[in-house]
């Protein structure tokens, strides 16, 4: 574009020159300066049309960050509910174990207890781990 800018900055002082050079009355005159006027109008769409692309690729590149911001954000989001995930499944498993670890020693202390408690001795019976 800026190319195009420089041949018709180029053209009108060029014509601006050769106007310098005629008479103010004649039709040639008014011809070039027509002319000068019709360049003019043509470097001021060039100078839109420069304009208008640039807004157009700019708003394009506004559009890409945003939808990678947006990827990235659920992207954060996703590792995020991942890590949640892992920590709940390792705090129920820590449950689980030491849940079993703890009805495990009540079945030993049932079998060799110095008294004997309702609670494992009804489980231990139902589930029947130990010989009768």
């Amino acid at each position: 574009m800026d190319e195009i800018q420089q041949k018709l900055n180029e053209v009108i002082c060029s014509r601006l020159d050769e106007l310098k050079t005629l008479d103010s009355k004649t039709k040639e005159y008014e011809n070039t300066v027509d002319d000068i006027v019709a360049l003019h109008k043509q470097m001021i769409e060039a100078r839109k049309i420069e304009l208008n692309s640039e807004e157009s690729e700019r708003s394009r590149k506004e559009q890409q960050d945003a939808r990678l911001d947006d990827r990235m954000f659920k992207m954060r989001q996703l590792d995020d509910m991942k890590i949640d995930r892992r920590i709940k499944i390792a705090m129920f498993s820590t449950e689980i174990v030491a849940t079993a670890l703890f009805v495990i020693a009540g079945f030993k202390f049932e079998e060799t207890g110095v008294f004997g408690s309702g609670t494992f001795k009804w489980i231990r019976d139902k589930c029947k781990l130990t010989k009768k």
